[in-house]
């Protein structure tokens, strides 16, 4: 199994959240959460990202939607995760050398110019 960030496991609970806020059939059920999961959510509930309640002696908790403070943040995080994988990163090299190419066009227009009229 991969091992998952704090950063992903906070974008997995925003994103279980928010699937309770757009759906409101879909039921609210207690969950027992694994240790670090459960860590990530209680800062999430007492910072009020998302709403829910908890019971702190076993590690349940319910979510019952998702803040607008909560998805503020969820899209910031996965807009940073977005911004690390290599199809961003292949993307800002290619509209740099894209950029860089476009200056030596610039630079050299009047002797290409001259060169394919001739």
């Amino acid at each position: 199994m991969k091992n998952r960030t704090d950063k992903d496991i906070m974008i997995e609970l925003l994103e279980t959240a928010a699937q309770h806020s757009e759906n409101p059939d879909l039921m609210a059920m207690v969950r027992d959460f694994p240790p670090r999961d459960y860590a990530i959510l209680l800062d999430l509930l007492k910072a009020e990202m998302v709403d829910g309640n908890y019971v702190e002696a076993t590690r349940k908790a319910v979510l019952d939607g998702i803040t607008l403070q909560g998805r503020q943040f969820r899209d910031t995080l996965v807009a940073e995760r977005d911004s690390k994988r290599w199809p961003s990163r292949l993307k800002r090299a290619g509209l740099v050398i894209g950029g860089w190419l476009g200056g030596l066009l610039t630079a050299n227009a009047k002797q290409l110019i001259d060169h394919f009229l001739k």
